[in-house]
């Protein structure tokens, strides 16, 4: 397994909040809804952004390099350069398209106590997206019950640099994986 790329991780202990627009400035917890009026059009629009808190737990690392991770979200929040989390759903009747996408990019750098460098960078970036299809299979006062089916993309990538110590170079590091998972599930509310 000679110069073999790993790239591994494992979320921990996630935690999913909705929010919205309107909650983030102090107003109602309620999802941000769009609807066209039900003359002009059968077709219901929802977008919700949210956050998501996660740690990471695992190894990560590239080429013949690694390193164990165990991060919670306070860790991770020190070390986060951008995140994004969005999802868009239309609605006609008991038919539904859903979109859903989540992406973050964290940096870490710092001086070594090494003789061959003296600093090193890590940077990684993630990204989520899911689309399906859902049938609303009941819906009521007190809720609704949907069942889902689609696909989940993932991404994530990482970057590593260190600055070496005359006679040792400088390098730099990088590698990326990509997966596609289905997805079938029941949400309700």
């Amino acid at each position: 397994m000679k110069n073999r790329t790993i790239i591994k991780t494992s979320l921990k202990a996630s935690i999913v909040i909705s929010a919205t627009i309107a909650s983030a400035f102090g107003g109602t917890a309620a999802p941000a809804v769009m609807e066209t009026p039900a003359a002009s059009s059968p077709w219901e629009f929802r977008i919700e952004p949210y956050a998501w808190l996660t740690g990471l737990n695992g190894d990560i690392g590239i080429a013949n390099r690694s390193v164990a991770v165990d991060e919670s979200f306070s860790d991770l929040f020190e070390h986060l350069d951008m995140a994004a989390a969005l999802q868009f759903e239309a609605r006609n009747g008991r038919w539904g398209i859903i979109a859903d996408g989540f992406y973050t990019e964290l940096s870490n750098s710092g001086d070594l106590a090494d003789l061959r460098y003296s600093s090193a960078k890590i940077e990684s970036q993630q990204f989520i997206g899911e689309l399906y299809g859902a049938y609303r299979i009941t819906e009521g006062a007190s809720g609704f019950l949907d069942v889902y089916a689609g696909l989940r993309y993932n991404y994530f990538s990482a970057d590593l640099s260190a600055n070496g110590v005359s006679p040792t170079p400088d390098f730099d590091l990088s590698k990326s994986r990509n997966w596609t998972d289905p997805l079938i599930g029941l949400r309700g509310q």
